[in-house]
């Protein structure tokens, strides 16, 4: 067993090795290509940024801003979501109480 997986590992280097040969080799940066990087390298340094200028905090004040203006009417949708669901679930129990309480009570008669 142990000399079989060497021999299947030999095996594969050299179907490796015949298959990375068989490849044409990589071209080599021409005039052309280095021109082109180039210019598009300048032409991002030359790029005009609109970034906030250092120590802005206007993202963190807008954001600070939108939380506090959507937090009550979250808060208060979600109360009144509770408040329906907690009423319903109340007076199934308290529907279920009295089944049982009532058979209950015809059970000790």
């Amino acid at each position: 067993m142990i000399l079989r997986s060497r021999t299947t590992v030999a095996a594969l280097r050299l179907a490796t090795r015949s298959y990375a040969t068989k490849h044409e080799p990589r071209q080599v940066l021409n005039a052309e290509v280095i021109a082109r990087l180039q210019q598009q390298e300048q032409a991002i340094a030359n790029r005009q940024r609109n970034l906030p200028p250092p120590g802005s905090d206007k993202y963190f004040y807008l954001t600070a801003i939108g939380l506090i203006l959507a937090t009550p009417p979250i808060i208060y949708y979600w109360w009144q979501h509770r408040a329906e669901h907690m009423g319903k679930k109340k007076e199934d129990m308290l529907k279920q109480i009295e089944i049982k309480r009532k058979e209950f009570l015809e059970s000790q008669r």
